[in-house]
């Protein structure tokens, strides 16, 4: 009789991505991951390999689900200043869910913990890239709407709201309390002419 999976692969994705995401790919074992999902280590393995391949499968459920619903309408060619505006409170918002709110950027939490594995690196690289090109098309298209000053560089502007956003990704993992990453994150899309 063929064997039969007893679980369903997204919800072990998220479940196992959670564990990576707080506990970090080195301090995590696939025992871990086994208690945690209920899944059997043969079904883990059967579908999905190794726990490296488990983890790079984590990162990109993560860019398809969680990086996709964050972008929202960033990710569309009319993006302009409501688009750039509702990210800014999809990730204000973020910092009210509780034990999340602590973690951060699962991408940037991976770059910096497996910052020798190429497949890791590469990814993090697609999904930075991925976040500042939907900013610089919201900025050109608000630039030209007149939605935000004519001066305002947009790829500059791209530039610099990624790397400050994934930035304050480290506060978070810090402990930074929400009320101060309220204020830094609504400082820091105010200095990119989002109010």
């Amino acid at each position: 009789m063929p064997w039969e999976k007893s679980f369903d692969r997204d919800t072990v994705l998220q479940q196992s991505m959670a564990l990576f995401w707080r506990k970090g790919f080195k301090r995590l074992s696939m025992a871990d991951i086994v208690a945690a999902t209920g899944a059997s280590r043969y079904g883990l393995y059967d579908e999905f390999g190794d726990k490296r391949d488990l983890y790079l499968s984590c990162l990109d459920w993560y860019t398809d689900y969680l990086i996709t619903g964050l972008l929202g309408e960033l990710g569309t060619e009319n993006a302009g200043l409501a688009a750039l505006r509702a990210y800014r409170d999809r990730i204000l918002a973020g910092l009210d869910i509780g034990d999340n709110a602590s973690m951060g950027c699962f991408m940037c939490a991976a770059a910096a913990e497996q910052s020798a594995e190429p497949a890791v690196r590469e990814r993090a690289r697609a999904h930075f890239s991925r976040v500042e090109a939907a900013l610089r098309t919201a900025f050109e298209n608000a630039v030209a709407a007149g939605e935000i000053d004519e001066r305002v560089n947009p790829a500059d502007a791209a530039i610099g709201l990624t790397a400050s956003v994934q930035g304050l990704s480290l506060f978070a993992r810090a402990g930074t309390p929400a009320d101060t990453m309220r204020a830094q994150l609504s400082a820091v899309f105010r200095a990119h002419n989002i109010d």
